[in-house]
C-alpha cells in the first residue's frame, strides 16, 4: 500500500473478542509507523522492526477512530477485499469493514487471530448515515394532536358522563295533581228545575 501520510488521530479499533467489527469511512491518508507492544518495539524473527499501517476512519456514529494494521493476517485480509472491489488501492473517501472473526495456531505459543474485511472505493456506495441520539420526552408531556388523533386524558381524569343527569339529594319530585272526589247523587233523584218564568200551555 503506497500514499502513507500523518493522519487525523482517534480513538483506536478493537478486535478483543470474535465478532469485534468496525466499518468507517477513511477520512484521511494513510501512514505507516514502526509497531509496539506494551510500549516495547516489535521486531521479526530477523531483529527487522514489524511496522504497521494507520488508517484514520470516521464510524457509523460519526466518531473518528483509528484502525492500526500491523497483524499480517489482517493486512492481507484488506488486501483481498481491495482486489474484490476492482480498486487498485484503499484510498481516501472509500469505506471499509474489518471483522475479528476467529483464531488459528499460528507460530508461537498464543493463537493467531483471523480476519475478515470489506473494501468500497470512493464513489461507488452511498456513504453511512450517522445515528442520531434518541432523545426521550420528559415526564407528563404530552404531544400536540394531529390530524385525526386525540391525545389521551391524563391518569385519574374522569370523562363527564353523557345523557340524563340523576337530581341531586333532596330534590322534590313533582307530585301527580290530586284528583278531587265527587259525591255521586241517589238513585232516583232528579234535580230541582231552575224558575225560568211560567210554563208553556199545553192542548
Amino acid at each position: 500500500m503506497s500514499g502513507f501520510f500523518t493522519p487525523k488521530s482517534g480513538a483506536a479499533a478493537k478486535f478483543d473478542n470474535v465478532g469485534d467489527t468496525i466499518t468507517g469511512q477513511i477520512s484521511g491518508a494513510l501512514s505507516e509507523r514502526p509497531s509496539t507492544y506494551n510500549g516495547t518495539p516489535r521486531t521479526t524473527k530477523k531483529g527487522a522492526p514489524v511496522m504497521e499501517i494507520v488508517i484514520p476512519l470516521l464510524d457509523t456514529q460519526g466518531n473518528d477512530r483509528t484502525l492500526y494494521v500491523a497483524a499480517w493476517r489482517m493486512r492481507q485480509a484488506i488486501q483481498d477485499a481491495v482486489m474484490a472491489s476492482g480498486a487498485k488501492d484503499v484510498e481516501e473517501g472509500g469505506l471499509l469493514t474489518v471483522t475479528f472473526t476467529g483464531h488459528v495456531q499460528g507460530e508461537g505459543a498464543s493463537p493467531a487471530k483471523t480476519f475478515s474485511a470489506q473494501y468500497q472505493a470512493p464513489g461507488t456506495f452511498q456513504a453511512p448515515a450517522q445515528q442520531a441520539p434518541v432523545q426521550q420526552a420528559p415526564q407528563g408531556y404530552a404531544p400536540p394532536a394531529q390530524n385525526g388523533y386525540a391525545p389521551q386524558a391524563p391518569q385519574g381524569y374522569a370523562q363527564p358522563q353523557q345523557g340524563y343527569a340523576q337530581p341531586q339529594q333532596g330534590y322534590a319530585q313533582p307530585q301527580p295533581p290530586v284528583q278531587q272526589n265527587y259525591a255521586q247523587a241517589p238513585q232516583g233523584y232528579a234535580p230541582p228545575v231552575q224558575n225560568n218564568g211560567p210554563a208553556p200551555l199545553t192542548n
